[in-house]
C-alpha cells in the first residue's frame, strides 16, 4: 500500500483523508471514507475522498447501521474481520429489498461496498471501518484481494492514531535522562510503539522503515538498558523513566 509520508506529519482529519485518497487509488469508488461509530449509535464519517455526503445521509447511516448486512456478518462471527462486499451476503434481489440500501443506498446513489473493519464492531455498539461504494460495478475478487492485503496496514495506523503514537519521532523522554542512557530520539520513539504492543512490522507501517530497520534499533535499545527482550526492555524503561507516565499501564498484545 502506497501510503504519503505526509500521514503521519498531518492533524488527524488530514490523515484520513490521506489515507482515503490512498485507498481510492487501489479500490476506485464513488463515495466512501472512514465510518466511525460509538455506543449509541453516534457516527461521522472522514477520510472521504470525494464529496461529503451530508449529514442528513449520515444521520440515516447512523439510524441503519445496526442493520447493515456487512455489520451484522462482523457481529455473527467475531473471529472473522476479513473485507467483503455486500454481494458476497446477499443476492442482488435480497439486497434491492433490504432496508438499508433503500434508505441509505439509494439516496446515496451507491449500489455496491466494500468494507475493511479496523476496529471490530460489538452488540453494544461502536465499530470502525473503511467503506467504498460504488454505483454501477461490483467489487471484484483481485479487488477483494487487494482490499485483504492493506486491511493490516489500515488497521495498525487507525490504532496508532487512538493510542496517539502515530505522530512523527518526538522527544518523549526527558533530555539529560535519554542522554544519559544514551537513547536516541528515533530509539525512545520506538521503545513508547513497543511499549503499546505495536509488532516490528507494525512498528515499520507506522514509521515508514523496514521491519529490519525497527529490529536493528531494538538491538541498540536492548544494549543499551541492558538486556534481551522487549518485555524487560520496557519494564527497565519505566523502572528509569525512559516512558511517560501514561505509558505505564499497557500491556503487551
Amino acid at each position: 500500500m502506497q501510503l504519503s509520508d505526509d500521514v503521519s506529519m498531518s492533524e488527524a482529519g488530514g490523515r484520513f483523508m490521506i489515507i482515503g485518497r490512498a485507498i481510492d487509488q487501489l479500490l476506485p469508488g464513488d463515495t466512501g471514507g472512514l465510518v466511525h461509530s460509538r455506543p449509541g449509535l453516534d457516527v461521522s464519517i472522514v477520510g472521504n475522498p470525494h464529496s461529503d455526503i451530508g449529514a442528513a445521509l449520515t444521520a440515516i447511516l447512523g439510524q441503519t447501521l445496526a442493520h447493515h448486512p456487512q455489520v451484522l456478518s462482523y457481529l455473527d462471527d467475531p473471529s472473522d474481520l476479513s473485507p467483503r462486499r455486500i454481494s458476497d451476503l446477499l443476492s442482488g434481489s435480497e439486497w434491492s429489498r433490504h432496508q438499508v440500501y433503500r434508505e441509505l443506498f439509494v439516496p446515496l446513489g451507491a449500489r455496491h461496498q466494500l468494507s475493511m473493519v479496523v476496529k471490530p464492531f460489538t452488540t453494544r455498539g461502536g465499530g470502525d471501518g473503511w467503506a467504498v461504494n460504488r454505483s454501477l460495478l461490483d467489487f471484484s475478487d483481485t479487488e477483494l484481494e487487494i482490499a485483504a492485503r492493506i486491511q493490516p496496514v489500515l488497521s495498525v495506523l487507525h490504532r496508532a492514531d487512538e493510542l496517539g503514537v502515530i505522530l512523527p519521532p518526538s522527544p518523549v523522554v526527558e533530555h539529560k535522562v535519554r542522554n544519559e542512557k544514551r537513547l536516541t530520539a528515533r530509539e525512545s520513539d520506538i521503545l513508547v510503539l513497543v511499549s503499546h504492543g505495536f509488532t516490528a512490522v507494525q512498528i515499520g507501517n507506522i514509521r515508514r522503515i523496514s521491519p529490519r530497520t525497527v529490529r536493528k534499533h531494538l538491538q541498540n535499545i536492548y544494549n543499551k538498558l541492558d538486556c534481551h527482550d522487549r518485555l524487560m526492555a520496557v519494564r527497565r524503561a519505566q523502572d528509569a523513566g525512559l516512558l511517560p507516565a501514561n505509558d505505564r499501564s499497557h500491556r503487551f498484545a
